[in-house]
């Protein structure tokens, strides 16, 4: 860039959250920060992708004006996938990982995108099956 384009370039604050999203502008891996960040943009329209582990990535548009201070808020959004839990007998109550949960089958359970271990309690007796949860799937768990 030349030195007359880099002294009209505005200092733009970007924030995430959650904080720590890696932001690309205009496509470029020149033009890129950690939110929360300052990075300086020229006057004008430009287009970022905001990505973070465990998030969808995040598109905006965004236009910097000239003699206008800009600040640029993104919201990232959990990658998560939805379960429904069965058992034979209803009413039974629901574990994740082991740990008990304020639900009794037959339940919908929305979880953040990973492996997980879904149980139901039989008399007294933990059974459990592995699940793997996708971004935007919906599964049926059967358990019992």
């Amino acid at each position: 860039a030349s030195a007359a384009a880099k002294g009209s370039e505005r200092m733009v604050e970007v924030a995430s959250t959650p904080a720590g999203s890696l932001v690309v502008f205009d496509n470029n891996p020149a033009i890129t920060c950690v939110a929360p960040c300052q990075i300086g943009l020229t006057p004008g329209r430009h287009t970022l992708v905001a990505t973070l582990a465990g998030y969808r990535p995040a598109q905006k548009i965004v236009t910097v004006e000239d003699k206008k201070a800009t600040s640029i808020a993104i919201e990232m959004v959990a990658k998560q996938g939805f379960l429904t839990v069965e058992s034979k007998t209803s009413g039974l109550p629901i574990f994740v990982n082991g740990k008990k949960t304020d639900r009794v089958t037959p339940a919908n359970l929305t979880l953040s995108e990973g492996e997980y271990e879904i149980g139901v309690e039989v008399d007294g007796v933990l059974k459990t099956q592995s699940v793997s949860v996708k971004d935007g799937n919906l599964m049926k768990v059967p358990v019992e």
